[in-house]
């Protein structure tokens, strides 16, 4: 504190030698490279938190990628639908996805659809995010894929069980 009214008192009067900023009453003289130097030794009192970075860091969503996230749960859901009603008109009809039914069991029921369906959409979400976030340009340009060529599928698939 001292050390700052010096200074302060100093770039007022302008000294006799130009590299000498303050001068205590014993004699001893302050420049600015003596100051900053001082200063380097000592710590903040109190830092923010730094976010951390990493895999297990908590995910911040862009608005694109929360969009391509509601996109996608709107196919997805249209997906179950069509698949439930489909299933309630036809006896014989079952899950013919090899994965879907390795995940949902040959005849789907809701709970399991909307467990998988987000767990889906959360993946894909985290998927595009690194994406847009990433070092290399060609991955960057592309960080929508994920999630819209999901969509795309379950709106295929919307479509194809209701032609049933």
């Amino acid at each position: 504190m001292i050390l700052e009214c010096l200074l302060l008192s100093a770039s007022l009067c302008p000294p006799e030698d130009p590299h000498v900023r303050a001068q205590e009453p014993s004699g001893r003289t302050y420049t600015l490279e003596a100051s900053l130097e001082a200063k380097k030794g000592f710590e903040p009192l109190y830092e923010p938190p730094k976010r951390k970075k990493g895999l297990l860091s908590p995910p911040r969503f862009s608005r694109e990628v929360l969009l391509g996230s509601l996109v996608l749960g709107a196919a997805q859901l249209s997906d179950g639908a069509s698949t439930r009603s489909a299933q309630a008109g036809c006896a014989r009809c079952y899950e013919s996805d090899p994965l879907a039914r390795a995940l949902l069991g040959r005849q789907p029921t809701w709970p399991r659809m909307l467990l998988w369906g987000s767990a889906e959409n959360i993946g894909a979400s985290l998927l595009a995010e690194r994406m847009r976030r990433s070092k290399h340009a060609y991955v960057r340009r592309t960080w929508f894929l994920p999630q819209f060529a999901l969509a795309g599928y379950h709106a295929w698939a919307t479509f194809h069980n209701s032609r049933q």
